[in-house]
This record gives structure tokens, C-alpha cells and sequence, in this order.
């Protein structure tokens, strides 16, 4: 019986998850690497465009992750053996590339409702009074995707949500079950907690 003939270079780089990150907007990949660990090499850039890689910094790509970058079909078309783009922030994507964005709105509303109660609950001062969540405000500027997100946990948790948001779309508030401010006013003078989310490039306000 023959044997296979052994895989070429292209298709062993193309079997190994290969993740690229083209814009450095952290100091340091550190989360990246212990949340991914062997299972696939890393690869942090810091170009203004995809067109201002290297050849070495495509070969072999398998997973671009993009923020604020934007891909044309010709830019994704430069990688062959991207699988996948994932999109953490308004990048503007073309191509038949599938693009993820719900990974990072999760990411980022656990991190803000980890932070809220951390500081509600005195975890790094002890000074700080204890109250029950229940009844108390959970104050968000911003509902967009991740605003939703925080304040669906901030329910969970037994709080009275309110936000801000002019851009939100009526009636929303029924839906999620929260209240509404008018006025921004109206968050800052009753929020106990206050969530304060950015634009982000989208028709709604979203957290930063």
C-alpha cells in the first residue's frame, strides 16, 4: 500500500490556528495567550492598514481579529489561509469572511458587571458601606449592544436599571424591563451605580 506524500509547508501552517492582531491597542498579549495557550501562535502588529504587512506577517494567518481596522475583499484576499475574521469594534468588513462580533459584547459587560460590584460590595475598601443590591439603581449612559448586555446582568442581580440614551430606540425600556431617563439629569441624580458606555461608530451608544 502507498504511502501519503507528506504535507507540504502551506498546508501544515494552514492545520495550526495562526491569530493575527494588527492594530496594538494593548500594551502587552498576555490575556491572549493564557486564554488561547498552544493551541495557536500569536502574531501582534501595529500597522495603520492591513496593505502595510509584510508577506511574513500574512503567511500562514488563519484568524484575523480587527477593531477599528477596515478590510476590503482585496486586503482579506492577501491572507491565504485566513478562516476567519473576528470583529471587536466598527470595522467595516467586506468579503465572505464570517464575522463574529458577540465574543467581545460579552467579554466587555461581564468585565464592567464584575468592576460594579466589586466597588458596590467594599471588595478593594473596606470602608465602603454595604447595602443589598436590591432596590438600589444601576445607572447606564449609553444602551447600545453592550449597555444591553449590562443591564440585563445588573437585573439579575436585583437591581432597579435606568438609563440614558436619546439614540435608543422607543419602547425599548418595556422589552428589557427598565426605566428610562429623559434627561441625563435623571441617571446622575438617582443612580447608586453608574455604568458609562461610549460610541463606537454604531447608531446606538455602546460601552468602551
Amino acid at each position: 500500500m502507498d504511502e501519503a506524500p507528506p504535507a507540504s509547508k502551506r498546508q501544515c501552517a494552514a492545520a495550526m490556528t495562526i491569530v493575527l492582531y494588527p492594530e496594538r491597542r494593548y500594551p502587552n498579549d498576555w490575556i491572549e495567550r493564557e486564554v488561547l495557550g498552544r493551541k495557536a501562535e500569536i502574531r501582534i502588529c501595529a500597522v495603520a492598514a492591513l496593505a502595510g504587512l509584510s508577506a511574513a506577517e500574512r503567511a500562514g494567518v488563519t484568524h484575523l481579529v480587527l477593531h477599528g481596522m477596515d478590510a476590503t475583499a482585496a486586503d482579506l484576499a492577501a491572507f491565504p489561509d485566513l478562516r476567519l475574521v473576528l470583529r471587536t469594534g466598527p470595522a467595516a468588513i467586506e468579503g465572505r469572511f464570517v464575522d463574529v462580533t458577540g465574543h467581545d459584547i460579552a467579554e466587555r459587560a461581564d468585565h464592567a458587571m464584575a468592576l460594579a460590584l466589586a466597588l458596590h460590595r467594599g471588595v478593594w475598601d473596606a470602608r465602603v458601606k454595604l447595602r443589598r443590591s436590591a432596590g438600589l439603581y444601576f445607572g447606564i449612559l449609553g444602551l447600545g449592544r453592550v449597555g444591553m448586555a449590562v443591564a440585563l446582568r445588573a437585573r439579575a442581580f436585583g437591581f432597579r436599571v435606568l438609563f440614558h440614551d436619546p439614540h435608543a430606540a422607543p419602547g425599548v425600556e418595556a422589552g428589557l424591563g427598565i426605566e428610562r431617563a429623559r434627561r441625563l439629569q435623571g441617571v446622575l441624580l438617582k443612580a447608586d451605580i453608574l455604568s458609562i458606555h461610549e460610541p463606537e461608530g454604531d447608531t446606538l451608544l455602546e460601552a468602551g
